[in-house]
């Protein structure tokens, strides 16, 4: 079974049993206290906590996901992967362990068909329930149900958020996965008993060291793709599998020498999967950069080029990768192809720019060893070494590699105490800037009041000030700091809504409030004091941008009249699935099949009627069940309280629970005009939209394009399109042409014929054909196979390289098989290559063995 279909089966097998199957979040997620998505559940933490109430009680998923904690490990073991998709099917307060427990088996046994007798569980070791169960559903004798401890049956996303006892079902892959260890057995760090797929019984909440009880019981699972995929397709390593090998050959046709034996497929298995893992990451928004998220992606890059260049690569290749990763998994995920050649530009500058970092890493690593060699050591210091890789890029393996040409080697124990040092430093300042500074505003009992529905400006008291994640008791000009006040008209972040900016004044201090955010109780504004001193305890007045606020207003708005006229166009399958609410646009996400297209016209005007009507915008506070009762849609962004904000357009034309500000009437958002509607993953579309003067810039600009195109081609607007369609028509036409040219100046097929030779009623040509591009090269043999219907294999030299091409039959492949066959031709050339059964080609760096690759390949087919 494909990767593909394998996620396919998945989903559609637990949709059959009620749940909604949901797209995969993006990899940056919103929780702040991780860097990356690292698991399933990660998007659906707010249901679990109980903070916002789920659109559905069932969910399945193939969520993408990032891990690098082991990242050094990646592509030496079988298993480990910085990228992997996690399928998981989850409760929100629903089922329990018995139809957890029990899908799982089914799945597996049956939906996959996999041995029975071949499948232990392990349990937390006090969880008496899991133990029975694993007994009465599937019938496992009790030796074949393993009691462990916290440590490995346990489950917890990072030290705060949802966790609970897990259960986890183990394949046993055969002794020839077994470590050899007298007491290997389930629970062995080895790959005999592989860990396939973890059930987590979520029941509580971790916080300040505690374990609360959750309000509702729920169900996490979670089982990798890649892994399971190995187990069906019986390979003995992730990147054996369709999810990963097609990249390692895609590197490997790249490739013109290099490392051989283990140290070469651990360079291959890095590529591929830092690659994919990249590719995804790109896609996602991730760029490289010297902190945070954008260093791991960095980190990422360099390695994969670092391997590269073990295989005798030179120069940027990685991009020529990434149209690969694009074709394996657009569907579903459908960003790749949106977001692919912003994909390849990155790479391919951040691989340019590694290459110069590296210049003058072994610029800095030469003179390293010559003091080495004056000193009569030969042991590069860790901290040396550690230098290298954090301040140039240079990795350990390349260092370790250009000491043993000078028979030296490195401190490694001191480049491990570096290395260590450096993740303890990041992760403070990770969690300094993101979960600490949260962790100091959660400890202030007293809620902000939020008077900002009513006003754009209040008097307010300074409650707190923190400065580097410390309260201070004031601040001065020029420093930036985060204020709590006892009450605010600023809007703190949520719902897709960002928060607003504005100006705080006093007699002795003015403040730039640049944005606001909710944490815990109290709204946190960040800020920056522009003249004078701030203090605590302190009388200060709080004033909301207005043009800004209005603008945000009429985006939010028209999003309501948006969602509202897709789900009576498409119908009420359409769901939101995420948005944007700033002051210069607004973006929409929703469940959808298929794109618009010329409805996409259609959806403006519906919307612009309800603006021209100018409907009044009615706001009603009620408790959640009354709410309820009115039908008003629930979003997955929001958090519900007990009390909720009902917000009705006119007489029920939008009806939704909405935290945030609104126009008075439709008439305030004076147009809206749909910029962009595309795919952002299977199932799921964007429309990014502008309203009032944004808008009418948007139209003026179009506008201005159209004048442009019009005096360029000298014809009237009306006739553009048509005459756009001719010019197109003609450069195809001449590209045809010479192409044509180009293939008729070459040699023609009647020069090769006479070197035709025979094997029985085999005919067969092998030839060198000279100084030829590929492109000629490959024409030429196609057109020589049809000649003579039979096997063409022929040689060139183009640029100073050897160029091979082999064409077959499709009725001899099964004899002849012209991937394998231009295998070894290209080894004899100093190259790699592969291909189909009916047409190969390769490259390699030694031109002047062409005449061995020619007699290799004229001793396989002529036996």
């Amino acid at each position: 079974m494909r990767g593909s279909d394998l996620r396919k089966t998945f989903l559609a097998f637990f949709e059959k049993r009620g749940h909604a199957v949901m797209p995969s979040a993006s990899l940056l997620p919103r929780d702040k206290t991780l860097l990356f998505n690292i698991a399933g559940m990660v998007p659906f933490k707010p249901y679990f906590l109980g903070e916002v109430a789920p659109p559905h009680p069932r969910a399945t998923t193939s969520q993408k996901c990032i891990r690098t904690n082991d990242i050094e490990k990646v592509g030496t073991t079988a298993r480990h992967l910085t990228f992997f998709e996690m399928l998981g099917n989850f409760s929100f307060g629903d089922y329990f362990k018995r139809e957890a427990i029990g899908w799982a088996w089914e799945f597996l046994t049956g939906a996959l068909s996999l041995p029975k007798d071949r499948l232990y569980a392990s349990i937390y070791r006090e969880d008496e329930e899991s133990f029975r169960l694993w007994k009465e559903i599937a019938g496992l004798k009790e030796d074949r149900i393993i009691r462990l401890g916290k440590e490995g049956n346990f489950w917890e996303v990072g030290p705060t958020g949802p966790c609970g006892p897990c259960s986890e079902l183990l394949y046993d892959q055969g002794p020839e996965f077994s470590c050899g260890k007298p007491d290997c057995a389930p629970g062995c760090d080895c790959d005999r008993y592989l860990e396939v797929w973890n059930l987590v019984f979520m029941e509580y909440n971790q916080a300040d060291g505690k374990l609360h009880p959750l309000p509702k019981k729920n169900i996490d699972t979670g089982m990798g793709l890649e892994r399971l995929a190995a187990i069906l397709q019986n390979k003995k390593s992730n990147f054996d599998t369709d999810l990963l090998y097609p990249l390692i050959e895609a590197a490997e046709a790249l490739s013109t020498g290099g490392v051989t034996g283990r140290a070469r497929r651990v360079a291959l298995n890095v590529i591929a999967d830092h690659t994919r893992a990249v590719s995804f990451l790109l896609a996602d928004g991730a760029r490289p950069s010297n902190e945070d998220r954008g260093y791991v992606v960095r980190r990422l890059i360099r390695r994969a080029a670092a391997a590269m260049h073990k295989l005798g690569v030179s120069g940027p290749a990685l991009y020529k990768l990434a149209p690969r990763v694009v074709e394996m998994f657009v569907d579903p995920y459908g960003e790749l192809r949106k977001e692919s050649k912003q994909i390849e530009s990155e790479l391919r500058a951040e691989e340019e720019r590694f290459a110069k970092t590296l210049d003058v890493g072994l610029e800095r690593l030469t003179r390293a060893v010559a003091d080495l060699r004056k000193d009569g050591r030969k042991i590069l210091p860790g901290g040396t070494a550690f230098e290298l890789f954090d301040t140039y890029g240079f990795p350990l393996d390349l260092t370790q590699e250009v000491l043993l040409e000078q028979g030296c080697s490195v401190d490694l124990a001191g480049f491990t105490r570096e290395m260590d040092a450096q993740k303890t430093r990041a992760r403070a300042a990770w969690e300094a800037d993101h979960g600490g500074a949260e962790a100091i505003f959660v400890s202030i009992p007293e809620a902000t009041v939020f008077d900002g529905y009513e006003k754009l400006s209040v008097d307010a008291r300074v409650v707190k000030i923190v400065k580097a994640g410390a309260f201070v008791e004031s601040a001065a000009e020029g420093e930036s700091v985060e204020i709590v006040f006892d009450r605010t008209p600023f809007y703190a972040e949520r719902g897709g809504q960002v928060g607003d900016s504005g100006i705080a004044r006093s007699s002795e201090a003015e403040v730039v409030v640049e944005s606001c955010m909710p944490v815990g109780v109290v709204s946190v504004h960040r800020s920056k004091i522009s003249k004078g001193r701030i203090q605590t305890g302190r009388p200060i007045r709080l004033e909301v941008d207005p043009a800004r606020r209005a603008a945000i207003l009429r985006n939010h708005t028209g999003t309501h009249l948006l969602h509202a006229v897709l789900r009576g166009l498409l119908g009420e399958s359409v769901h939101q699935a995420g948005s944007l609410v700033s002051p210069d646009l607004l973006r929409f996400d929703f469940t959808a099949k298929s794109g618009l297209g010329d409805r996409a016209a259609e959806v403006e005007l519906q919307v612009n009627d309800l603006i021209l009507k100018n409907l009044p915008v009615r706001v009603d506070e009620m408790t959640m069940e009354k709410a309820r009762g009115t039908g008003a849609m629930m979003l997955f962004d929001e958090k519900y309280g007990d009390r909720v904000r009902v917000v009705t357009v006119g007489s029920g034309e939008s009806v939704e629970l909405c935290g945030g500000t609104h126009c008075a009437a439709t008439g305030e958002i004076g147009l809206f005009k749909i910029v962009s509607e595309t795919a952002i993953a299977a199932g799921t579309r964007r429309i990014v939209a502008v309203t009032g003067r944004a808008a009418v810039e948007h139209v003026q600009a179009m506008a201005g394009r159209i004048r442009d195109a019009e005096s360029a081609l000298k014809v009237p607007i009306a006739d553009v399109p048509a005459f756009v369609e001719k010019i197109q028509k003609e450069k195809k036409d001449l590209e045809k042409k010479l192409k044509e040219a180009k293939r008729g100046g070459g040699p023609s097929p009647d020069d090769f014929l006479a070197g035709k030779e025979t094997r029985g009623d085999l005919n067969f040509i092998v030839a060198d054909a000279g100084d030829l591009d590929m492109e000629t090269l490959r024409g030429l043999a196609e057109r020589l196979r049809d000649k003579i219907s039979g096997p063409v294999f022929l040689a060139a030299r183009s640029g100073g390289v050897a160029q091979l091409v082999m064409a077959v039959p499709k009725n001899f492949t099964d004899k002849i098989h012209a991937g394998k066959i231009i295998a070894e031709a290209a080894a004899a050339v100093g190259g790699k290559g592969g291909g189909r059964p009916d047409f190969a080609q390769a490259g390699g760096k030694d031109a002047a063995n062409l005449d061995r690759a020619l007699s290799t390949v004229r001793k396989l087919i002529a036996g």
